[in-house]
């Protein structure tokens, strides 16, 4: 990974956007944004860049995370579905079968 680092000529009242930070090949997404890191110091615009980094990677884990659990959690309910199928199917299948002698629950 190659990180390229700009000096801008800004005129701001604040020096802390003096260097920038990217990867190289780096792309804007979809929404026109892209991983940048902004310092008064090269040193310091990296720095910001590698939190963006960790922060855009610690979002995706958190994206994949949510895509197991709702697929498991999908998973969980077709299982439970199909058990109670199973049981109306049984119960359907039980229907006119009666345990009592002569068709009458005994008396205790």
């Amino acid at each position: 990974m190659k990180i390229i680092v700009n000096q801008n000529s800004v005129l701001l009242p604040t020096n802390r956007f003096d260097y920038s930070a990217h990867i190289d090949g780096d792309e804007p997404d979809d929404d026109g944004r892209m991983l940048v890191g902004w310092g008064k110091t090269q040193r310091e615009a990296v720095e910001e860049l590698f939190n963006a980094l960790d922060e855009a990677f610690d979002e995706k884990a958190a994206r994949e995370a949510q895509r197991l659990f709702d697929e498991a959690e999908k998973a969980e309910i077709e299982k439970s579905e199909k058990e109670t199928h199973e049981a109306v199917r049984y119960l359907k299948n039980a229907d006119g079968y009666n345990p009592w002698p002569n068709g009458k629950r005994p008396r205790i």
